[in-house]
């Protein structure tokens, strides 16, 4: 398999494995076999129907499913003394650029005498896994980890009024009319007015749905548009080939 925590049975009936550490998540039509093979040869607990699965909870509705980070975001939010801060329309001001903080920022900072590097780690987890409207703006908050100044806790403070009022949001997986794999790319062209490196964009979706998206900024300078948006769309290449190569190994 392409992923090494991932296991598939084709027959007599399809089941998929999934391992996290000690924790195994089982998918198929027929699961009472294998359980009772699996306590058979090992002291395991059966946890029943998944519900929770690292920090993500699921929701099992009656065309699908859906994954949300509610009590994540509840407790991230109380973490910074923001449970009841006002919601805000978006996760970055509209129009900003944040870019690496003077001498005077960065004083500012250093006096409140917090952890950006936590804070910032906080909201990594929720923009990889359900939380897709957040990617570009922890992406952009990750790039001042040495030296932030006070703009950039500005900014994160606002991320945490934009998830007040969508603490509900999540990704919703169901029965689809399409299929197959579908991606898309872009890219802007040298934004950052200290770097001019550009910022790479682009999803990932299965029978419509979303399953992968990155946000990142790229490592040289590109020289035109054209070369930024190429540069994108082979970090998307990369992953697309990667994908397609595991969902065939999966029969999906």
């Amino acid at each position: 398999m392409s992923d090494p925590c991932v296991f598939f049975r084709k027959a007599p009936s399809p089941l998929w494995l999934f391992f996290h550490v000690d924790r195994i998540t089982v998918f198929g039509s027929e699961l009472s076999s294998f359980k009772r093979y699996i306590k058979s040869e090992f002291d395991v607990k059966d946890l029943g129907k998944a519900d929770l699965m690292l920090g993500i909870k699921l929701d099992h509705v009656n065309d699908g499913l859906i994954l949300s980070q509610t009590h994540y975001v509840e407790l991230v939010l109380a973490l910074y003394g923001m449970s009841e801060c006002r919601p805000v329309a978006t996760p970055m001001v509209p129009n900003s650029h944040l870019e690496e903080g003077s001498l005077e920022e960065c004083s500012a900072f250093k006096s409140l005498n917090t952890n950006y590097r936590s804070a910032i780690g906080s909201l990594s987890y929720l923009s990889i896994a359900t939380r897709p409207d957040i990617s570009f703006a922890v992406s952009s908050l990750s790039q001042f980890l040495e030296k932030p100044g006070i703009e950039n806790w500005n900014a994160f403070l606002h991320v945490l009024h934009y998830l007040k009022g969508t603490a509900d949001l999540g990704l919703f997986y169901g029965s689809s009319k399409d299929s197959g794999l579908c991606a898309h790319s872009d890219a802007d062209w040298g934004n950052s007015k200290q770097t001019r490196r550009s910022v790479t964009g682009f999803i990932v979706s299965f029978n419509n749905r979303l399953i992968i998206w990155k946000t990142r900024k790229q490592p040289t300078v590109s020289l035109s548009t054209a070369e930024a948006k190429y540069n994108s769309l082979t970090d998307l290449s990369t992953e697309v080939l990667w994908l397609s190569q595991f969902v065939k190994e999966l029969s999906l």
